[in-house]
């Protein structure tokens, strides 16, 4: 496309006039990226590549955003208390959503969470505990030998499948909360 098309597009892109010139001067600045291709008196570009080329070139003046801020800034009192009086009503909203939801038993309390879980590791440890000598009197008779030697490897088991729980149920839990915070 001509410089003079591609001025125009890039005026409305970027929302403010870019003159062909200007714009010459940059395809000619930046001609190793660019790679204009000239025919004749024409010089032609690939708009996509110069437009990707100008959003990321820092040095590329961006139109102002003053009257923007001056806008803002101007906003009335009764607006910005209209404003804050919005997000108090949504989250006034969310607190009775919240509270509903408890009252409907949709939500359990973390605390809650938090005492079902170190409950389901006692139980868990103690029906290890319960099914350990059973065991091992079974593997020692099994594999004919003494139920001493046997002992200290499944008790390292149930520590090591304890960790491997409890650690578990602390990747589910948000850190804040976890069982290691209480």
């Amino acid at each position: 496309m001509s410089l003079s098309k591609a001025a125009d597009i890039v005026s409305v892109a970027e929302g403010q006039k870019v003159d062909r010139s200007t714009l010459s001067r940059y395809v000619t600045r930046y001609a190793s990226e660019l790679n204009p291709k000239r025919e004749g008196r024409e010089t032609l570009i690939d708009v996509d590549a110069l437009l990707k080329h100008r959003q990321v070139n820092i040095r590329v003046e961006r139109a102002s955003s003053a009257p923007y801020a001056q806008a803002k800034a101007v906003a009335s009192h009764k607006e910005r208390r209209g404003e804050i009086q919005t997000r108090l009503d949504e989250i006034e909203l969310e607190r009775e959503e919240e509270k509903r939801a408890l009252e409907r038993g949709q939500v359990v309390p973390v605390e809650e969470v938090l005492k079902a879980a170190e409950a389901a590791i006692a139980a868990f440890s103690a029906a290890l505990d319960k099914g350990e000598s059973d065991a091992v009197d079974d593997i020692a008779r099994r594999t004919r030998s003494e139920a001493r030697y046997i002992r200290p490897g499944l008790r390292e088991l149930k520590r090591s499948t304890l960790a491997a729980f409890r650690k578990s149920l602390e990747d589910v839990l948000p850190p804040e909360v976890g069982p290691s915070a209480t």
